[in-house]
């Protein structure tokens, strides 16, 4: 598979539908703030995913004893302290595509939608996305989802002899770094052999080392 992938216009109109959604998360609107609607804007994008095959295997909001450990900043734990709810509205979701297969045959796409506060009313005007959360990370995510479309239909046995998960994720922004959303699901096994986060690097191409193996 070569070449450019373009948006199809259900691929936009999900796009705009997604910047629609506020997802900031607590650590950005503060006690007062609203309701970031995750579960929400997760689901929407499960919705899309379910028309190339995938279906959700995982959905839940963070266990509270994923902050009581290590790594985790001391303004998370503050914040989940003082806000009622706070690991309640930030779930994680995982969609498969094929069957459950090992973790040498699969591969992991993990795309965060929650964003900073603030932004600007979504709009689609002369080919630009703009709007909270297109470059970091809801245009990626829908970028990812049009590139599986067209990787479905040029790659045989994808998603039969090689297997797809994506991570749908809360708790990227703010100063949480993952700590509640990314980390549970990588120690829980929602992993493959090549694991590509989306992140908005002006193309550039950071490689890591392979996560842990589950107990």
């Amino acid at each position: 598979m070569t070449g450019r992938t373009e948006l199809l216009h259900a691929e936009r109109e999900l796009l705009l539908t997604l910047l629609e959604l506020p997802t900031a998360g607590p650590l950005e609107t503060g006690t007062d703030g609203p309701r970031p609607l995750l579960w929400e804007a997760q689901a929407t994008y499960a919705e899309a995913a379910a028309r190339l095959g995938f279906t959700v295997v995982h959905r839940a909001a963070p266990d509270p004893s994923v902050l009581d450990r290590e790594g985790v900043p001391v303004t998370v734990r503050e914040a989940a302290e003082r806000m009622p709810g706070f690991l309640d509205c930030q779930p994680s979701t995982v969609l498969r595509l094929g069957p459950e297969l090992p973790r040498e045959r699969t591969v992991m796409f993990n795309v965060h939608l929650d964003t900073v506060a603030g932004g600007e009313p979504p709009r689609y005007r002369d080919g630009r996305f703009h709007g909270r959360g297109a470059i970091d990370a809801k245009g990626p995510a829908v970028a990812l989802l049009a590139g599986l479309r067209s990787a479905v239909d040029a790659v045989p046995g994808l998603g039969r002899d090689t297997g797809v998960l994506v991570q749908l994720v809360s708790g990227e922004e703010g100063g949480a770094m993952g700590v509640f959303g990314t980390r549970p699901l990588v120690e829980s096994g929602w992993t493959g052999r090549l694991n590509l986060f989306c992140e908005p690097t002006r193309a550039a191409w950071c490689p890591g080392p392979p996560p842990p193996r589950p107990p």
